[in-house]
């Protein structure tokens, strides 16, 4: 394995790139390994070899445990750890330091709160939904709300918790709200994956489901001008069919690492007031569906619909997803006349 240089980038997102280290025992019960990393969030988990020759994947690590829904009893999983930057070993330039990433060690952070609602079919369906250092429940002006869905997952129950988990959202939100790079908002996040991305049943859900829930439990924005909806993988195509079809409903769409293809996108001029909200359009330029991304990207121009468009070092994994959460809050979320003036 590499040892690590300055200026080195991780990539990584599906069978073909993804790197698996073999830990060594140094002692009875004690495993280790050396990877290089540069600085930032990165999730980890554990793949079993059992003494039959199966394979038990992506435990979390049981003294570094992932997120639960409390409400539910259903956990992310990854385990978390937290690389902080420095310049001389890491080197200098755009994207290197990532401690937008990483935990504030003051007392300037938000919360997360695990909740479950009812679903179209009865069941319980679990929410995770970050509030703002300080937030308000009583305050006159509603917060501006975020709802983020996940990619595909491995696993049916729990997705509720990639984007708070792996995808340190209240890392990274607590950062940019301190810094003042953002103002303070709520951020939601659902569980796309156990509708098997059946995008009328994930509509059906978002707007008769989790919105009435979130806007009667929170003091939350009920009106277009102070919603945004945005995801990654599955979830930036289903970003991408919120914005084609629900234009008036939010101001602000993020679509990341994948995008609609074939009708839905050759169409695109039939559908109305794409030009009304702001659009942040990304990928990683590693990312092997980079292709539907920069398709989308092109018909828009093609369009003349105004939008923005983000290319990163990285590829379709969470290190991707750190960076385009990070630039679409602090460039495009809620700065809706700044955001036009970078538009291309």
């Amino acid at each position: 394995m590499a040892s690590y240089k300055p200026g080195m980038f991780p990539a990584g997102g599906n069978s073909d790139t993804t790197y698996y280290l073999s830990l060594e025992k140094i002692k009875d019960n004690l495993w280790a390994g050396r990877v290089p990393l540069s600085s930032g969030a990165y999730p980890y988990n554990f793949r079993i070899t059992n003494p039959d020759g199966t394979t038990t994947a992506r435990l979390d690590d049981p003294h570094n445990p992932t997120m639960t829904n409390t409400a539910t009893n259903v956990s992310s999983v990854s385990s978390m750890v937290y690389i902080p930057y420095n310049k001389k070993t890491m080197g200098k330039g755009d994207w290197l330091d990532r401690s937008v990433e990483l935990p504030r060690k003051d007392k300037k952070t938000g919360t997360v709160e695990t909740v479950a609602y009812t679903g179209a079919a009865g069941d319980v369906r679990g929410l995770a939904v970050y509030l703002p250092d300080g937030y308000n429940p009583n305050r006159k002006k509603p917060y501006k709300v975020l709802y983020l869905s996940h990619g595909m997952s491995g696993v049916p129950y729990g997705n509720e918790l990639r984007w708070m988990n792996e995808g340190a959202v209240a890392n990274i939100t607590d950062n940019l709200i301190a810094g003042g790079r953002a103002e303070p908002f709520v951020v939601v996040t659902m569980n796309n994956q156990d509708l098997n991305w059946d995008y009328k049943r994930i509509e059906e859900d978002q707007f008769n489901y989790i919105m009435p829930y979130v806007e009667t439990n929170y003091n939350v924005s009920d009106t277009p001008e102070g919603r945004a909806y945005a995801g990654l993988s599955m979830g930036g195509m289903t970003a991408n069919r919120m914005y084609f079809n629900h234009a008036d409903d939010f101001a602000y769409f993020g679509i990341w690492s994948y995008a609609v293809t074939g009708d839905e996108l050759n169409k695109i001029g039939s559908y109305r007031n794409l030009n009304d909200p702001s659009v942040m359009v990304g990928v990683g330029i590693w990312d092997y569906l980079i292709d539907p991304v920069q398709n989308l990207h092109t018909a828009l121009n093609e369009e003349g619909i105004k939008h923005a468009y983000i290319e990163i070092p990285a590829a379709h994994d969470w290190k991707a997803w750190h960076l385009l959460y990070a630039a679409f809050v602090e460039d495009h979320l809620w700065k809706k006349e700044k955001s036009k003036k970078k538009e291309k």
